[in-house]
């Protein structure tokens, strides 16, 4: 796969510091959308109000989760603070992303019988052996030992 100068030079500058191949990949993807949206410009003549605006862009447009947010936000700070060694600085100003946890449609009617469609699970409270009606049950062999406890 044939990419960017640049891009291969961050991808080897992370792999000589043992990161993991998968956040190599991951991190690669958001620094190649980052150049992507600010028309090719190099990263470089970018700055924090660049970094800013792609994450805003990415909670209002693209409707990002919190984490996924959170990974770009990681990757552009390797790429300023380490590979680039240009700090950031604060970069809170960009819009989080507000997304709330989905959950099936069928376990809001249904309740706890949508996650656990067992049987025996019911309103009815367990029946074990130990509690106030197991002193009468004994088993065969312990019918002459007085029952103490």
């Amino acid at each position: 796969m044939s990419s960017s100068p640049f891009l291969q030079s961050l991808c080897e500058h992370m792999a000589v510091r043992h990161y993991s191949p998968r956040t190599i990949k991951a991190y690669r993807f958001w620094v190649k959308g980052f150049i992507r949206f600010h028309d090719r410009q190099h990263p470089s003549l970018l700055g924090r109000d660049a970094v800013v605006s792609y994450l805003t862009h990415l909670a209002v447009t693209q409707v990002v989760t919190p984490s996924t947010q959170a990974l770009a936000l990681n990757a552009f700070a390797y790429l300023y603070n380490r590979f680039l060694e240009q700090p950031l600085g604060d970069v809170s100003a960009f819009r989080r992303s507000r997304l709330e946890r989905k959950y099936p449609k069928a376990s809001k009617t249904l309740g706890w019988q949508f996650m656990f469609p067992s049987s025996r699970l019911s309103h009815e409270p367990a029946r074990t052996n130990n509690g106030p009606g197991a002193r009468g049950i004994r088993p065969p062999w312990m019918a002459k030992v007085p029952a103490f406890y």
